[in-house]
């Protein structure tokens, strides 16, 4: 009996013993278990107060603290709708909406955390609309999407992020303004006419005027700058491009910086042919040397100048030539640039052009030699020098000369 005794009195001590460790290891399990301690914070950044086991302390979306299982919502109830709650990480950082520390998947169950977050269930976060409180003004609320949450001075408000200055988000009204008003092209626009320039409605042919007015246009002078609008030119003058510059000229002569007409332009010309040394009696097979002399004695210069010799071909032979022009420019060989050769005919389309000799100013010449072989005896064959510009007749010259055989003709 006392055995019996003692063992129950040992057994009663363990069964104490037992207990207090169970006690022990179940206060300091409430306490130091990361599943179940302190670990949750609010936006505010307190810690939230422990809760009692199996629950443990998180910050809810309303930025309270509160208790909750690992499957439990705000209330303490079991998420039994998942699709209409989410599992969200709480842990040590302030929640921040949108932030993979405080909103997590859909699920049918939170699933475990490790060390220092825990999971539970929450309400999905409800993001604030456009003009409603947000970030520091409302707990860190993050805005719905295409919005952001601007500081508007009076507070954080949710805002169209490509437009943060649209009230409502929605685009001004916009209010047309006047003559000399501030303007921005969007919702202060410039009446019909005017333009906004530098922040005012302005005229724009004349943007310096406040009262947008056009400019008085302004009568300049010849050879002055002039530009049609508000620099004109007198009646008998027109604005035309000189080197880069509008000036005022005169149509007829715009080359003239005194707006003066140009001269009468009056084409003339003159032409000689006549034999090298004044020798006009040859005996058979000898050189024949003709020169033929074209003046410029108008004061327009030949650009076209047509050229032609005319000979007998029983009593001539053609040989060769050639020609050179009195202020630059020679041809050793016009056999070169003739365009026609024919028996009795030698021509040159267009002596002056820049291929050949090149202009005839006025008061300058050209001369031609062509040289023949005498080839049988005559009193008297003549060769004819041509000369034709486009605008005047055609003119010529002669020179003549004898032939005899030196064996019977004495």
């Amino acid at each position: 009996m006392k055995l019996q005794r003692k063992y129950f009195k040992y057994l009663l001590y363990f069964y104490t013993f037992l207990i207090i460790i169970v006690s022990t290891f179940t206060a300091f399990s409430a306490v130091e278990s990361p599943d179940r301690t302190v670990l949750a914070r609010c936006n505010a950044g307190q810690f939230c107060p422990a809760c009692p086991y199996p629950q443990s302390a998180y910050c809810f979306q309303n930025g309270q603290c509160g208790c909750a299982g690992i499957n439990q919502g705000d209330n303490g109830n079991l998420c039994t709708s998942m699709p209409t709650v989410e599992c969200s990480n709480r842990g040590l950082s302030p929640c921040t909406p949108g932030s993979p520390n405080c909103e997590g998947n859909y699920a049918s169950s939170c699933p475990s955390c490790s060390n220092p977050y825990n999971y539970g269930c929450y309400v999905p976060q409800q993001r604030a609309a456009c003009e409603n409180p947000c970030g520091a003004s409302d707990n860190g609320k993050a805005c719905q999407d295409g919005l952001s949450c601007v500081n508007l001075g009076g507070g954080w408000k949710c805002r169209l992020s490509e437009h943060t200055d649209w009230a409502n988000c929605q685009p001004p009204t916009a209010v047309q303004v006047s003559c000399n008003e501030a303007c921005n092209n969007t919702d202060r626009l410039c009446t019909t006419g005017l333009a906004c320039i530098s922040g005012l409605c302005r005229l724009p042919s004349n943007p310096t005027s406040a009262t947008c007015q056009p400019s008085i246009p302004q009568v300049v002078s010849c050879n002055d700058q002039c530009n049609n609008t508000n620099l004109l030119c007198p009646s008998n003058l027109a604005c035309v491009n000189v080197n880069g510059t509008n000036r005022c000229r005169l149509p007829a002569n715009q080359s003239a910086a005194n707006c003066q007409p140009a001269a009468n332009e009056i084409p003339s010309y003159t032409i000689d042919k006549y034999i090298d040394g004044g020798q006009t009696s040859y005996n058979i097979g000898d050189l024949v040397n003709f020169k033929i002399k074209i003046t410029n004695t108008g004061n327009v210069a030949f650009t076209n100048l047509k050229f032609r010799d005319v000979y007998n071909a029983n009593y001539l032979t053609y040989v060769g030539g050639s020609a050179i022009k009195s202020t630059g420019g020679n041809i050793s060989d016009i056999n070169t640039v003739l365009t026609k050769r024919v028996t009795g005919t030698i021509e040159i389309e267009n002596i002056t052009s820049s291929t050949v000799l090149g202009t005839l100013n006025a008061g300058a010449h050209i001369e031609v030699s062509v040289r023949f072989i005498a080839k049988a005896p005559i009193n008297g064959t003549c060769n004819f020098g041509y000369a034709k510009i486009p605008e005047l007749t055609e003119i010529n010259d002669k020179v003549c000369v004898d032939s005899k055989n030196i064996d019977t003709d004495m």
